[in-house]
């Protein structure tokens, strides 16, 4: 809400900036000194899509590349960075290849500005940093003593932060956006930064999650010197060098809506872990730094337990000896938007709770994928998904279910959560459950964080006995893990009966 005032009824002009493309509601009311209030009076517009971005460095340049060419909008000049210092180009990236800085003497910068910084903007970024313990700068824009804005990592805190200070001279007040939660390292994160003219506020956006916003930037100033990749300047020295992988890099001269933020988010979902379950008796997983998944109690990579009639090698055979499988750390964080997807097998319907998938805290399963046997021994059963919001085996679960469930045939689940909609979804051979009851999601969810009790459960639930309980009879194969909430097209893709190639897929 903006409180705007006026002396004697005077007419006043404010400026409103939408972030919703489409429709959109103005509201007003007039308030008297004396308490007097005004009728409420709506006004209804449609925001146009914004501009595309002004320059877009995919930083897709082959190995020993020494310019980076940036794609730019229609009718804006050609824009390149020269790259400087440590830098390595070609390696692996999270949307195809990335730069690697060595976060000493390495970062790419541009001849010229790219943005007003005293107008509106916004910059975005994936970026992948080697754990540290001192502040590190992935974009910004030289003035003369300082840099325009600072999207960085802050030791103090160990957050993310976007930073703007005090007009370039020696003056140390800064102005800064905070991500809510600390930054993890080595992990793939998608980093946004906007500076909003008109609010003059700045705001930073996480893997599509907002920050707290800054105070009031009370005067923002234009940095005329070069955009810069991996470093800042203050107090005339660049600093800050980026050790780590920056991909994807974004600059735009207006400001981004969430739902702008969160389609970058989507666009590109984070793998964190992918077990094909194909590899000569074991179950090595992509990509390389991914936990392994342990076998135990005679679980076993099997040629006649992979997924359809040869499109799968093999697949994980549990069979009916408290068999199971399990990684030794988390392969995602459960208090963050997630998706677990993968192939089950059941020749015969089980009699008793049989689970696919739980991760497990210290007393209870953040989420546990089961499957849960009518009241009725004839009836059929069907799928559930369960959350818990505290690490409480007393607390309430919040449940989702599914009916579609198929004897003797090959299945595919996937239990996905959106943090920015507290909501989990679960899905059946790509597709959600839509009954007289309700569709197979849950809102108002909050899971806690999963950790220090090993990590994702294959086929069992880590309580209720010494080796755990609600085993899975028969085969698993081709599992995912990711850092994201998958998009119902993209969890569709995955059910598709077709094994694809190890970096292929969402």
């Amino acid at each position: 809400m903006t409180t705007v005032q006026t002396t004697a009824g005077a007419a006043q002009q404010v400026q409103i900036a939408p972030t919703r493309v489409g429709p959109n509601i103005l509201t007003v009311q007039g308030l008297a000194p004396s308490s007097q209030v005004g009728p409420v009076v709506s006004y209804e517009f449609r925001a146009n899509a914004g501009s595309a971005a002004l320059a877009t460095f995919k930083l897709d340049e082959p190995a020993g590349a020494t310019s980076l060419q940036a794609v730019t909008r229609e009718g804006e000049p050609a824009v390149s960075a020269t790259v400087h210092g440590g830098v390595t180009t070609g390696g692996i990236g999270h949307v195809d290849r990335a730069l690697q800085l060595d976060g000493s003497t390495g970062y790419a910068s541009t001849d010229e500005p790219l943005i007003d910084t005293s107008k509106s903007f916004a910059v975005s970024a994936w970026v992948r940093l080697n754990g540290d313990d001192r502040t590190r700068t992935v974009l910004s824009q030289d003035g003369q003593s300082k840099s325009g804005f600072y999207l960085k990592y802050e030791p103090a805190t160990h957050k993310w932060v976007l930073s703007m200070v005090a007009p370039d001279s020696s003056d140390m007040t800064a102005y800064q956006a905070y991500s809510l939660r600390q930054a993890r390292f080595n992990t793939w994160t998608h980093l946004a930064g906007v500076y909003d003219q008109t609010s003059k506020r700045l705001q930073i956006y996480v893997n599509g999650v907002p920050g707290t916003p800054s105070p009031v930037v009370p005067a923002a100033w234009n940095a005329t010197g070069g955009f810069q990749i991996g470093r800042s300047l203050w107090l005339g020295q660049p600093t800050d060098h980026w050790p780590g992988m920056v991909d994807d890099v974004r600059v735009y001269d207006r400001i981004l809506g969430p739902k702008e933020v969160e389609d970058m988010v989507t666009e590109h979902p984070v793998l964190n872990a992918r077990w094909m379950l194909n590899d000569n008796g074991q179950a090595d997983p992509f990509p390389a730094e991914a936990p392994d998944l342990v076998f135990h109690n005679g679980a076993a990579l099997d040629p006649d337990a992979g997924l359809g009639w040869g499109t799968s090698l093999a697949g994980l055979m549990l069979g009916a000896d408290q068999a199971f499988a399990e990684t030794l750390t988390p392969p995602v964080w459960t208090d963050e938007s997630f998706t677990i997807a993968g192939w089950v097998r059941n020749m015969g319907r089980p009699q008793q709770t049989a689970t696919v998938f739980s991760q497990p805290g210290a007393h209870s399963n953040a989420f546990a994928l089961q499957y849960v046997p009518g009241d009725d021994p004839e009836e059929q059963g069907g799928w559930q998904v369960a959350m818990r919001n505290s690490d409480d085996a007393a607390a309430t679960p919040l449940v989702a279910s599914h009916s579609n469930f198929q004897l003797g045939d090959w299945v595919h689940v996937a239990v996905v959560y959106d943090m920015l909609r507290q909501r989990m979804s679960l899905y059946v051979n790509g597709q959600l459950d839509e009954t007289s009851d309700g569709v197979s999601q849950e809102d108002n969810v909050l899971p806690f964080k999963a950790e220090n009790n090993g990590g994702l459960q294959v086929g069992r639930n880590k309580f209720g006995a010494a080796d755990g309980t609600a085993f899975w009879p028969d085969a698993i194969d081709d599992v995912w893990a990711y850092q994201g909430a998958l998009t119902p097209q993209q969890v569709a893709s995955l059910a598709v009966d077709v094994e694809f190639p190890a970096r292929t897929g969402p």
